[in-house]
């Protein structure tokens, strides 16, 4: 019991750390190469996961998830480009991090809806009784859709 625990959690941890490595490693590729402070970029993963959840729900395919939650997250980073941080590129670094701040989404406003429902989504064969659990991050961007 506690070998299973202990391989469990390390594995948890294992996950975490490469999760924060990557969304570090985004902000710092963003400002060393563009000299921008893009706060809102983990808000891209968070519409990247909610489009795959949504879509792998509704048609059982990983794949066709995948594909849409690419397709979402570019578009909507397209669409933040375009209308926000194109101003900011020759402004002082604080407004930079004012604006792309405001740019996340706030789960704490009038109408959060959190709840404890969860979304499986099959990966793998059904033989193979795997599934991915994205309960944070399906219900964090649910709240972001419907405020």
């Amino acid at each position: 019991m506690f070998t299973a625990l202990l391989i469990e959690q390390l594995l948890n941890g294992l996950q975490l750390g490469v999760m924060l490595f990557l969304m570090a490693a985004g902000l710092t590729l963003i400002f060393g190469v563009m000299g921008l402070i893009n706060l809102a970029h983990g808000s891209l993963y968070m519409v990247g996961a909610f489009a795959c959840a949504t879509v792998a729900a509704a048609t059982g395919s990983f794949w066709l998830g995948l594909i849409a939650s690419l397709a979402a997250a570019a578009g909507v980073g397209t669409l933040i480009e375009v209308a926000v941080i194109r101003r900011l590129y020759n402004r002082d670094h604080l407004d930079q991090v004012l604006a792309t701040f405001a740019l996340i989404p706030n789960p704490f406003g009038r109408r959060a809806g959190f709840s404890a429902r969860s979304r499986s989504i099959s990966i793998f064969p059904s033989s193979f009784r795997a599934r991915c659990r994205c309960r944070a991050a399906v219900s964090t961007s649910s709240t972001a859709w419907r405020s």
